[in-house]
């Protein structure tokens, strides 16, 4: 038996009725079109409903448009007295409540042909501006939102009609009618799917079932060629249905892991986590080389994540003749292959502590719920967990009971929460105001993947929205490599490129390196090379370190010469960490570099009370600084600062 078959066998399931249908379905149907009575079209409508004869009234259906009786047939809902008086003058005993029930009479007993009929009838008599649904199936869909509409009661009569209206039976309806579309499926989903703007999408309701969910697994093939359109706006929900049924719909899952939209590449590749690796391997490898390179590093990631993944990225790489890789995408399939060579697990950089599960009875329940909850949620699984990191003395924990969940990619979701999850103060990412009692939670999970410190330190766009705070990736995970017992050695090459460069990261780079062993001689290095940036960065460097003979810049010396005033060339470096990291925002952003030169050039010092905002400054409206006066007046020397994060003085830029 054919697809197109066992379609029509479901359709005609499930388009039969009810076992008891009314007594007189014809009755109800007089009852929800008895608004017409005003007009001339009423026994032709009726009998077009019932029986198909006379179609040709819906073109004169206009009328009675025009005049405004029609909408109270194609919306349904209250109406005011003097309209329901009207209409109860000519059908003795109508009420807006007695056409609610025949409307959900009609909608959960009359076969399929009917229900078509009933929706073209809504479709001619619908006003022009309530035409916010697909073109190609305006009288279905017009349809689908009036059942919505009347079956959304509580009622034992309206849950009945409710769970009548699955997908299938749409589709039945839409073959019965002739939707236009390739297929009844086809209208089926664009008509369900269909994002009409403000008014929302209350259509989807009828995918979000059980039913819904069959339909699309037999049907995932129409659904990917629906969900990969142009302008499809609802790749998020058909994302998160998907993930009830990874596997059937992997292929469309892996389309959907280099979708423009950030938010649904994650979706799409936590739904994919839960399928075997070779499985996983099998859909991503063909987006390797045809995905657009600034939306594979979530594919890297994943298959950076599962045996099998570097054979894939290892076989992109061999460009076929005519077929060239081209460079963003190439350095970024060498860059995860580069990551994926160094060591893993357990003691394979440094020592780590074992895993101690925690003894909180409420945690260890919320974990096993959650844990398992996570394979439906997408991205965002367990909303508030970032309430629960602060009980656990180690985050590998919940690594943990994620890998014993099921999901392939525990690690990467557990590190990525330091970058999509809030904290309560300000509601700003955890990893952005990480402390050192926080870090201490994290740095066992990152020893034991040195591939993921790499990535966080060359650093990336942390955005899902861009509204959301960007996180410093580099600066974070420089903050959790203080906790380290020891400078994992394949991480040290990155390290010392970090302390010998410009940016406001070298500071901690060489506070992480401290003494290794290598890490002076690189300095050493450096300073007889002949890379200028790279020569003062390490006199620098080795000044603070006390090495006889070597003459530090000038400070401010990372910013190029003439660019900060010289008030604020003086403070030290670890305050004008904070001017790096607005010149990079601000490069990021598109800004010219002379334009940010210029606006460095303004900056002046002033007082920093405290990196969350708190501290004794009372306001500053244009005069003289107002302060307490037990507190007094900054001066023109400034005293040395902490770290970076923790300076208690800054600069501030003015135009």
């Amino acid at each position: 038996m054919s697809q197109n078959e066992m379609d029509e066998m479901d359709e005609k399931r499930h388009a039969e009725g009810l076992a008891d249908p009314p007594a007189d379905l014809a009755s109800a149907v007089r009852v929800c079109l008895a608004p017409l009575k005003s007009g001339h079209a009423f026994d032709g409508a009726v009998e077009y409903v019932l029986h198909g004869t006379g179609p040709e009234v819906l073109d004169v259906l206009g009328d009675s448009r025009s005049a405004g009786w029609a909408d109270m047939v194609s919306r349904g809902g209250a109406w005011s007295d003097d309209r329901v008086a009207a209409v109860a003058a000519l059908r003795p005993g109508w009420s807006t409540e007695a056409a609610d029930t025949a409307r959900l009479g009609v909608y959960g007993h009359a076969p399929a042909e009917v229900l078509a009929r009933f929706g073209h009838l809504l479709g001619a008599v619908a006003a022009p501006e309530d035409a916010d649904r697909p073109v190609a199936a305006t009288w279905l869909t017009l349809l689908t939102d009036n059942v919505v509409d009347a079956t959304a009661s509580r009622s034992a009569a309206s849950e009945a009609a409710r769970a009548r209206w699955t997908p299938d039976l749409l589709s039945a309806v839409a073959r019965a009618g002739r939707a236009p579309g390739r297929t009844p499926v086809h209208a089926t989903l664009m008509t369900l799917l269909h994002e009409p703007g403000i008014r929302g999408n209350r259509r989807q309701a009828l995918l979000a079932t059980e039913a819904g969910d069959a339909f699309l697994a037999r049907h995932t093939d129409v659904l990917t060629e629906v969900a990969t359109a142009p302008d499809f706006g609802a790749r998020r929900f058909v994302t998160l249905r998907c993930a009830r049924d990874a596997e059937r719909h992997a292929g469309l899952l892996a389309a959907l892991a280099t979708d423009e939209d950030r938010g649904v590449r994650a979706d799409a590749l936590a739904a994919l986590a839960w399928l075997d690796a070779p499985r996983q391997t099998e859909v991503l490898r063909p987006h390797l080389r045809t995905a657009p390179p600034d939306r594979l590093a979530g594919v890297l990631g994943r298959l950076a994540d599962i045996d099998g993944g570097a054979a894939a990225i290892r076989d992109a790489l061999k460009a076929t003749e005519g077929q060239p890789l081209g460079v963003e995408r190439a350095e970024s399939l060498r860059r995860t292959a580069d990551r994926m060579s160094l060591p893993r697990g357990p003691g394979a950089t440094v020592p780590v502590p074992p895993t101690v599960p925690p003894t909180d009875a409420d945690l260890l329940a919320e974990l096993a719920t959650r844990a398992a909850a996570a394979r439906l949620e997408g991205d965002c699984f367990w909303p508030g967990v970032q309430q629960w990191l602060a009980r656990l003395p180690d985050v590998r924990v919940l690594r943990d009971a994620l890998r014993e969940a099921g999901t392939t990619d525990a690690d990467r979701r557990v590190a990525a929460l330091l970058t999509t999850r809030s904290t309560g103060a300000f509601g700003r990412p955890i990893g952005t105001v990480l402390t050192a009692e926080d870090a201490e939670r994290w740095w066992p999970l990152f020893a034991e993947r040195p591939d993921l410190v790499a990535e966080y330190l060359e650093g990336f766009d942390t955005k899902r929205h861009p509204d959301d705070e960007a996180v410093d990736t580099t600066h974070m995970m420089l903050r959790i490599l203080e906790r380290f017992p020891a400078v994992p050695d394949v991480l040290a090459p990155d390290l010392t490129s970090l302390a010998l460069g410009a940016s406001r990261h070298r500071l901690a780079a060489r506070r992480v390196l401290g003494d290794h062993p290598g890490a002076r001689t690189a300095a050493w290095a450096a300073l007889d090379g002949a890379e200028e940036t790279a020569r003062s960065s390490a006199a620098e460097w080795l000044a603070a370190l006390g090495e006889p003979g070597v003459v530090p810049p000038e400070p401010g010396w990372e910013f190029g010469d003439g660019v900060l005033a010289p008030a604020t060339r003086t403070l030290p470096a670890a305050t004008l960490w904070w001017l790096d990291r607005f010149r990079t925002q601000a490069l990021e952003r598109g800004v010219p570099a002379p334009d940010v030169n210029r606006w460095l050039g303004l900056a002046r010092p002033m007082l920093r009370t405290a990196p969350d905002g708190g501290g004794p400054v009372v306001g500053r409206l244009g005069g003289p600084l107002m302060l307490p006066p037990d507190v007094p007046t900054p001066g023109d020397t400034y005293e040395p600062v902490g770290e970076e994060a923790r300076s208690t003085r800054r600069t501030t830029s003015s135009s």
